[in-house]
């Protein structure tokens, strides 16, 4: 998932070809180098779900991820669950991650981050940093979010 803002704006084109219509949007150099830095590669992902935020970013979601990040929401759904030690417990490990990979955040990831440090661990700020850790280290996150639940079950 990417989203990027104040970036240069974007072409939108209308195609029909018979039954095949549709709309194609067009990135800059500038869009496509800042997206390839966010994580999207486009060689291996050609089509997107596109959707927009409430402070207007786009956000590219590749359809190869979709599964992956219903996974996601489920495992939300359990850290949530968790006691208010191994939620702190994870908050710190989660931003541990995130610090060491020196992610790059918007403002309205640096508030949910903040919020986060602060022990607001509600459903939006905890999904914020999830996404975030997924961009510093994908697989690391994972492994992180697999042995909090796991430690659930136990």
């Amino acid at each position: 998932m990417c989203d990027f803002s104040e970036l240069e704006p974007l072409v939108v084109t209308s195609h029909e070809k018979g039954i095949n219509r549709g709309i194609s949007i067009y990135f800059g150099v500038n869009q496509i180098k800042k997206l390839e830095e966010q994580g999207i590669d486009f060689r291996n992902n050609r089509r997107f779900l596109v959707r927009t935020t409430i402070d207007n970013k786009v956000v590219l979601i590749p359809f190869s991820e979709i599964d992956f990040l219903l996974d996601i929401e489920d495992q939300l759904d359990r850290i949530l669950e968790l006691n208010k030690e191994e939620m702190e417990s994870f908050g710190e490990d989660l931003l541990v991650l995130i610090t060491k990979n020196k992610v790059e955040l918007s403002d309205q990831e640096r508030y949910s981050v903040f919020q986060f440090t602060k022990s607001h661990y509600t459903r939006y700020n905890i999904r914020n940093a999830i996404r975030i850790g997924l961009r510093a280290d994908k697989s690391a996150t994972q492994d992180l979010l697999k042995e909090y639940i796991e430690k659930m079950e136990e």
